[in-house]
């Protein structure tokens, strides 16, 4: 399995659609703050690198144990929202769960995997 190293930097496709201004430490607290969670340190540091956007070819795909509709082994997994408030472009912050709390035992928890 590849390091997550190799990954972060591997892992941004090409073009600029979806990609939010680079993220600050303000821009994280007020995401934490409005989506109610602590941002997982692995998701921070992929929007370090880019703040959002399209997901490279290769590393676009996530596994499952079980066939989808998409296919046999995978879901597609093409873009990751950004933190931010640039126009026009859809944010973390614009989820339907933004400021809500999910009835569940990972209430208050995010994950990327």
């Amino acid at each position: 399995m590849a390091r997550f190293d190799e990954i972060k930097a591997a892992f941004w496709g090409d073009g600029d659609y979806g990609v939010q201004l680079p993220l600050t430490e303000e821009a994280m607290r007020e995401a934490e703050r409005v989506l109610g969670v602590t941002l997982p340190a692995v998701l921070l540091d992929l929007l370090r690198v880019r703040n959002g956007g399209s997901v490279a070819p290769g590393l676009n795909a996530f596994p499952t144990h079980r066939p989808t509709s998409w296919s046999e082994g995978h879901v597609t997994f093409e873009d990751l929202m950004g933190v931010g408030r640039r126009e026009r472009m859809t944010s973390l912050l614009d989820t339907p769960l933004s400021g809500q709390r999910v009835g569940s035992a990972n209430a208050g928890r995010a994950s990327l995997w």
